[in-house]
């Protein structure tokens, strides 16, 4: 369990119940134990290549005094409300398919974690197999946990005011681009998979990227499945207008982009747009984020004037009516930045902190 090493595959004698302190504690021993047993075959590695000696991982005080016969006391660090579990997509259920997904998210977390890029990924802490999280009280499952960005004040949901927002739009095409140049297509760049804050000054924005069960490397081409996965979802009608020349490592971009520069056309004083906008913003569950999202999508393709795949007719014959423009929330919204407080208020940007909305994981339509 050692963040960056993914993937470090960890399996335990039975299910750890992460709710009870001896289940928590026990699966911090094997972290440890883990951590120990990577540093000792590094050191292997070092000296078979003739290298000086490593300089092994730094551990905290608590971690270094811990020994077996105190694990039930010891209050770990990765406590639920520090971690996120990732289940869709790597569970036990969806072998082997799961094992070719994590074998692609090494390679992805590879290339990133040695990039400029990596500044705007939420890496995995590690796999884990049978563990017992909230909600299950029978048989484990395979997760991958991530960091919980909320406890950093991170949020999903777009910005509610059009000063944030074009930082916000600006932040992400700037995480795409360190992606792409890293060689590494997401392909699934939802506003729910698109964490942020604004940064301590206020004048930036700071995004995380997550969910990247659909990523991979542009020049091993599309992975297995992914052609028809997507060939009816708005993204695919831009890849459709990559020209016959192009590189197709350059073409495969195209993916992304189209969700960036969905959110770039929204990007605007336009009340109009502002409102289809408003709709994928704020502190909403990521049902209601990724519908309102996929309309923007829709709209834009129509706006293209591309062929409409049944995906983008079915957004386009919805509209759940989750905000409504008026002239008041308008004039507010094209002033200083807002966030949104637990009450559902919103206060101007130097009037409040940063936001911490709950992240849940989306399984693509």
């Amino acid at each position: 369990m050692a963040y960056p090493c993914f993937p470090v595959a960890v399996s335990t004698s039975g299910v750890l119940d992460l709710r009870t302190d001896r289940g928590a504690a026990t699966a911090h021993l094997h972290r440890k134990l883990a951590s120990q047993q990577m540093e000792r075959t590094l050191q292997l590695l070092v000296d078979l290549c003739g290298l000086r000696s490593a300089v092994p991982a730094q551990t905290s005080s608590s971690e270094a005094t811990i020994e077996a016969d105190d694990a039930a006391w010891f209050q770990p660090s990765f406590s639920l409300l520090q971690v996120w579990m990732k289940i869709g997509g790597v569970s036990h259920g969806l072998a082997p398919e799961r094992d070719a997904v994590l074998a692609r998210m090494a390679l992805v977390f590879t290339e990133l974690h040695a990039s400029p890029a990596s500044r705007f990924v939420c890496f995995p802490i590690c796999f884990a197999n049978d563990i017992l999280p909230p909600g299950f009280s029978k048989n484990g499952v395979s997760a991958l946990l991530f960091p919980n960005l909320t406890t950093h004040g991170y949020r999903s949901g777009l910005p509610e005011d059009v000063v944030t927002e074009r930082m916000h739009v600006a932040a992400v095409k700037e995480a795409m681009t360190a992606m792409h140049n890293a060689g590494v297509i997401h392909g699934d760049m939802y506003v729910s998979n698109i964490m942020w804050r604004l940064s301590s000054t206020k004048d930036a924005v700071e995004v995380k990227l997550i969910d990247w069960d659909t990523a991979f490397i542009a020049r091993d081409g599309l992975p297995q499945g992914s052609r028809q996965a997507w060939k009816n979802t708005c993204k695919w009608r831009l890849y459709e207008t990559g020209k016959p020349y192009m590189d197709e490592e350059v073409n495969l971009r195209l993916l992304d982009s189209f969700m960036v520069d969905t959110l770039e056309h929204f990007c605007t004083e336009s009340e109009q747009l502002w409102c289809e906008w408003l709709k994928a913003s704020g502190k909403r569950d990521v049902r209601h984020l990724n519908i309102a999202f996929n309309r923007m999508q829709a709209l834009y393709v129509r706006q293209k004037g591309w062929a409409k795949t049944a995906t983008c007719r079915k957004s386009l014959s919805k509209d759940d009516g989750q905000v409504t423009g008026s002239s008041s929330n308008m004039s507010v919204a094209f002033s200083a930045p807002a966030i949104s407080h637990s009450d559902g208020s919103v206060a101007a940007s130097d009037d409040a902190g940063a936001p911490a909305a709950a992240k849940k994981a989306r399984a693509e339509a």
